[in-house]
């Protein structure tokens, strides 16, 4: 998706800014006499047009802004025993937590096709928090955990 794009970072506070960056110009446009019954004159001739852009993009930014405090969920795994990252072999009989259970919930399951346990997550929101492995015995190994909007990055706390 991101070659789709070009790889731009493209959040609601800079798409803001780029229409208001457009906005200007087209309006320096307007102003310079070349421009004259060209198609930069056009869009700019009417305030009631400017009126319904500047509605549009503020109607824009305050759905994004209302739909952004909601709850949202993605699934994802996170671990597999024995990887690089976990660092140690696990199965089921260990617990697994997220140290703020705000974020949402992890668990542990068994993937036949790979024959290999994972930790699997729900996120409801994301930020930083940390994962908590805990074996039967008590030990406990932590990850820290940057959770976004459809991504996760993780890595092992040194023991």
């Amino acid at each position: 998706m991101e070659e789709l794009f070009g790889g731009i970072n493209m959040t609601w506070k800079k798409l803001i800014l780029f229409a208001v960056i457009c906005g200007v110009y087209t309006g320096v446009m307007a102003l310079i006499p070349a421009t004259k019954d060209t198609s930069f004159r056009d869009i700019s001739i009417s305030f009631e047009w400017w009126i319904l852009f500047a509605i549009l993009i503020i109607a824009a930014a305050s759905v994004y802004g209302f739909l952004d405090q909601r709850s949202h969920t993605y699934d994802t795994s996170l671990l597999a025993s024995g990887s690089e990252t976990a660092g140690i072999e696990y199965d089921d009989s260990y617990k697994v937590y997220l140290e703020d259970p705000s974020f949402g919930d992890v668990r542990i399951g068994y993937e036949e096709p790979i024959d290999s346990y994972l930790i699997y997550a729900s996120f409801t929101k994301t930020g930083d928090t940390v994962l908590v492995l805990e074996s039967p015995d008590g030990e406990t190994y932590s990850y820290d955990i940057s959770i976004g909007r459809d991504t996760y990055d993780i890595h092992r706390r040194s023991p």
